[in-house]
C-alpha cells in the first residue's frame, strides 16, 4: 500500500509541475498548436468574451486576444499568473487590455 501512495505522490508532482513552473510549461507546451489554433477559431466564432478556466500563462489566452477578443482567465497557480502578467507587459496595448488574469 505505501508503494501505491509513494507512486501516487510521485504523479501529482510530476502533474504538479507543469503547472507550477512557467519555463517548464513553457518549453513543454512550445510545440502544440493546433489547439491554439481551434481555441482562437472558436473565439472568433462566438466574438467574445472568452471566460478560460486554466489560463495559465496565457497559451492560448494571449493568441485569442491578438485576434481581437476579450479575455478573463481563472488559474489557481500564483506562478503562472505572474508568468501570464510578464508576458502581457510585452504585448501591445490593445492585447494588454483584452486579458484579466484573477486567482481563484
Amino acid at each position: 500500500m505505501n508503494t501505491r501512495r509513494g507512486r501516487d505522490r510521485e504523479l501529482e508532482a510530476g502533474s504538479r509541475a507543469h503547472y507550477e513552473d512557467p519555463g517548464y510549461y513553457t518549453s513543454t507546451y512550445a510545440s502544440r498548436i493546433d489547439d491554439v489554433a481551434f481555441y482562437v477559431s472558436l473565439a472568433q466564432k462566438s466574438g467574445g468574451p472568452v471566460l478560460e478556466y486554466g489560463v495559465g500563462n496565457g497559451r492560448i489566452a494571449l493568441p485569442i486576444a491578438r485576434h481581437g477578443i476579450e479575455v478573463v482567465g481563472v488559474d489557481h497557480s500564483r506562478p503562472m499568473l505572474g508568468d501570464l502578467k510578464a508576458r502581457l507587459a510585452r504585448e501591445p496595448g490593445e492585447v494588454r487590455r483584452r486579458v484579466r488574469g484573477v486567482h481563484g
